[in-house]
């Protein structure tokens, strides 16, 4: 068998030398071998198919996964280099990105002779550096930086079949460490599964008249997998494949109000050129003068780019070469427009952007995304097609009806991919609630519309289910999907049979009510730690993190005089406060964990983060029953599209009737209220705080004690919520089908988990998951999951394991919980030290050691034998933990002997 070389092999296949250095190292060539530092492969082998062109990676895959967290720490690493030396955030974006443009040209051609390298770098930064950065200044950033692509080379030799489109990533992340532009909160890149499911009808549509654009491109994501569709269905019918990419770009378009990001996608679309030519020949720097994209930036930006009320004014040139139109010349040929326009609301936007979307876009309510959904259906060609990735509030929103109305008026839609919150992989805390939609400009109201509702599964199935024909898939006519009463985005077809058999809605029974608008939280609410014995501050409901039944009241509202000082703050907003004495409940307005409610507290007011509900049927307990329920998450994950829980929505969902004059609803909730409110008494940044009361000799036996009944009580408390659920469930009626359904969304009640295989390191997974308060650190598991309410849920659900067996281990082997006890001690401890300072009952601002050891004597006599352990933690621990427990904003500090109030 003979063999020829990695270069040589590099120039039969039309590829790089350091591509076949990697097929080999993945075995991909066969018989491939290393001799020395060398690989030589059979002088016979085929060249392997080419993934970058026509195989395209999930984000969810390990590899995929992988390359992006690697691309995000090579950049952080680069840039903070570059810009250490430059100490100029936005020319040093441009430098890393031109240096890792020109190590991927240099990988896409086969000549790598590292005296060009820097005639590469020369070339590519004259395109993505400012016209004042004459060639001796670029020489100079290569001079400065070159080191820094040895580094490129070993990601891209690493990740090599993901270098499509790492240039435009790479600009996102180093956009957000450079802050320059202004843009960073908006410019999100799409991810490959939504564009290939976005664009797959392509091959299928496509003439030699078609047109793409991408109105907000970016860095030329869509557009870079338009042209690898292209290029694979045309190349093989033409015998020159400069002329087909030529062919590609002259259909190609994309606009970008960023100029720099729109540098990069000119360059980005450059490099994927030469990526399909390197398929068929030999590439160099004379191929990269041939390739001009028709990439266009505002000549003169004014803030509103492709949502421009005058196309015809506006002008463009476009990037790589300067050349001038209008706005409008652009989008007049457009047949098809795939874009991902900017996520962005009123909050935070500009004044200008503001009036300018109210006046001509006055159906977009002020939201960014609805703006570019109205102007690519004004501006595309009739009988085109559109492709959105959209903020979903515009299907469900009452806001949004004349929107939608003008949506199917003219328009088929032709499918919608409700996608829902974690769509992202770069868009963490579940930011936003996507949907992918498909219309054409053609009216045809019985339209059917293939409607796929994935927003209760991980990222990694939504991408598996989009890629390929799926039985989820339902068939809805256009009038029914927008129809009803408000026009509003219905669900019949794809929520429980039963939304539509309710006699009656929660509505009927309970009022949510907007809470008051502070317009200055920071000055106008604070920790009650903050504000002790202070009458112009009054206990609120601020909502915060998921807790059912009681809990998170940590703060107070600056209220004084019927709440002056709210109304002197401006931006402010009183809302509901007649109704203050008769509201019962209280419900955190975040709804990613599901729908959690609380007794509202005596003397208790509530703001907007935390509204309140009016009860009028049926006691606050059995309320709290039903809304605490899995059920009513169930439902309301169903009808609301928003991360925040609007107050329409909870009164919409369904309830049978006659079901929250349950006595068990009362009687059960009670419980679940009183055995959660128990663990609050010793958790001091609660007001339901109490000094504790110990009947103990011995220290160590009382926090054992503790944890172990707090450990029993959320047991029988998971037991109480049990008997309602199956009380509920047998009022709704649901059917096996939907039974499932409901359990496969959120979950089966946590004593319902059955499992028996613990970890030997049961304690240590426990402890670790308790903050310093012994409190949990997370409420949900993972994403899907509906929120926990306390450490034993926690843990069976994380571990799979009965909540039973977990106690049951914990009463017979007291002596494997150490880390448990550990935490529990420190809880104690601070608990004993607060109530001897006299914490809320006294105002005095120190006290030394000495007068301390006096009073825990007096207080505690039972545990006089007790003290040296409680100096010694007082001097060791204490303003840790008390600093923890208070939020990072601790009441008292210890030094020296002497306590000090700091507050």
């Amino acid at each position: 068998m003979g063999y020829i070389s990695a270069q040589q092999a590099a120039t039969k296949w039309g590829i790089s030398k350091r591509r076949v250095q990697v097929l080999c190292t993945e075995n991909r060539i066969k018989n491939a071998t290393r001799i020395g530092n060398m690989w030589v492969v059979p002088e016979d082998a085929l060249k392997p198919a080419d993934g970058r062109v026509q195989t395209h990676h999930t984000v969810e895959s390990p590899t995929a996964r992988a390359a992006r967290t690697a691309l995000k720490k090579l950049t952080v690493n680069a840039y903070q280099e570059i810009n250490g030396k430059l100490n100029n955030p936005s020319t040093s974006k441009m430098v890393f990105v031109s240096l890792l443009a020109t190590t991927i040209f240099c990988d896409i051609q086969n000549d790598e002779s590292s005296n060009e390298k820097d005639d590469v770098f020369l070339m590519i930064s004259s395109e993505l550096l400012e016209i004042e950065f004459k060639e001796s200044s670029r020489r100079s950033f290569w001079e400065m930086f070159s080191s820094l692509v040895s580094d490129f080379e070993k990601y891209i030799y690493r990740y090599a079949d993901y270098v499509d489109d790492i240039l435009s990533w790479a600009y996102q992340y180093v956009n957000k460490l450079s802050l320059d532009s202004g843009l960073e909160s908006t410019q999100f890149f799409t991810e490959e599964y939504m564009i290939e499911y976005l664009t797959k009808g392509i091959p299928r549509t496509t003439t030699a008249s078609s047109v793409y654009l991408d109105p907000a491109c970016g860095g030329g994501n869509f557009l870079s997998h338009i042209l690898n569709q292209l290029f694979v269905l045309r190349y093989r019918e033409l015998d020159n494949p400069i002329a087909c990419i030529e062919n590609i770009f002259n259909a190609l378009y994309g606009y970008e109000l960023d100029p720099n990001l729109a540098a990069v996608a000119s360059v980005n679309l450059k490099l994927k050129a030469l990526m399909l030519l390197a398929k068929v020949q030999q590439v160099s720097t004379v191929d990269w003068r041939l390739f001009c994209p028709n990439i266009f930036t505002s000549v003169e930006p004014n803030g509103f780019g492709f949502l421009e009320a005058d196309f015809s004014t506006h002008r463009i040139r476009r990037v790589a070469d300067g050349k001038r139109e209008n706005l409008e010349s652009m989008t007049a040929v457009a047949t098809e427009i795939y874009t991902n326009p900017p996520f962005q609301t009123v909050k935070g936007m500009a004044s200008s952007m503001k009036e300018h979307l109210k006046k001509h876009f006055p159906n977009a309510k002020c939201d960014l995304c609805n703006a570019f959904i109205l102007q690519c259906i004004d501006k595309i060609q009739t009988g085109g097609t559109i492709g959105l990735v959209t903020q979903s509030s515009w299907m469900y929103l009452d806001s949004f009806e004349n929107l939608r109305r003008e949506l199917i008026t003219n328009n088929t839609i032709e499918s919608i991919a409700d996608l829902g919150s974690g769509a992202f992989y770069d868009l963490s805390g579940e930011k936003a609630n996507v949907a992918l939609v498909r219309v054409t400009k053609t009216p045809y109201a019985n339209a059917c519309v293939k409607v796929l509702t994935l927003r209760d599964i991980p990222l990694k199935e939504k991408a598996a289910v989009l890629g390929k024909a799926s039985d989820s898939v339902l068939l809805m006519q256009q009038t029914q999907l927008f129809g009803g009463e408000h026009m509003a985005f219905s669900l019949s077809q794809t929520t429980p049979n039963t939304v539509h058999a309710m006699l009656g809605k929660y509505g009927d029974y309970g009022i949510p009510m907007q809470g008051t608008s502070t317009g200055d939280a920071a000055r106008l609410i604070g920790y009650y730690w903050e504000h002790l014995n202070d009458p112009e501050w009054v206990p609120v409901s601020k909502g915060g993190s998921y807790s059912r039944w009681c809990g998170l009241n940590s703060y107070v509202l600056k209220w004084g005089a019927d709440g002056e000082y709210i109304r002197a703050t401006k931006g402010s907003a009183l809302r509901n406060t007649k109704y203050f004495d008769r509201t019962s409940l209280v419900y955190s307005d975040t709804g990613t964990s599901g729908f959690n409610a609380r007794l509202l507290e005596e003397g208790q007011l509530f703001v907007a983060s935390g509204p309140g509900i009016r009860d009028v049927q049926g006691s606050p307990y059995a309320h709290l029953s039903l809304l605490n329920s899995r059920v009513f998450s169930y439902y309301l994950r169903a009808l609301s599209p928003k991360l925040t829980v609007a107050a329409g929505y909870i009164s919409r969902v369904p309830v049978p009737t006659g079901l929250l004059d349950r006595i068990e609803l009362n009687s059960l909730g009670r419980e679940c209220y009183d055995r959660k409110r128990e663990q609050l008494k010793v958790r001091p940044n609660n007001l339901e705080w109490q000094v504790p009361v110990i009947e103990f000799a011995s220290l160590d036996a009382f926090v054992w004690q503790l944890f172990l009944k707090e450990m029993q009580d959320e047991l029988v408390k998971l037991s109480c919520e049990k008997k309602l659920d199956d009380i509920i469930l047998e009022a709704y009626a649901l059917d096996k089908a939907e039974l499932s359904k409901l359990n496969e969304t959120v979950g089966v009640p946590a004593i319902d988990i059955t499992g028996t295989s613990i970890a030997n390191k049961l304690d240590k997974v426990m402890a670790q998951a308790l903050d310093a308060n012994c409190q949990i650190v997370r409420t949900r598991v993972n994403k899907q999951s509906l929120g926990c309410d306390g450490l034993l849920e926690f843990i069976a659900r994380k571990e799979q394991v009965s909540p039973e067996l977990i106690v049951e281990l914990i009463s017979s082997s007291p002596e494997t919980f150490e880390e448990c006890k550990a935490k529990y001690k420190n809880l104690v401890l601070h608990n004993i030290v607060l109530a001897i300072l006299g914490f809320r009952v006294e105002t005095r601002d120190e006290m030394q050691m000495l007068q301390l050891c006096q009073k825990f004597y007096e207080m505690y006599p039972g545990l006089k034998n007790e003290w040296d352990t409680v100096e010694e933690w007082i001097a060791m621990q204490f303003n840790s933990i008390h600093t923890q427990t208070f939020s990072n904003r601790p009441y008292y500090h210890y030094e020296g002997g002497m306590f000090t109030r700091k507050i």
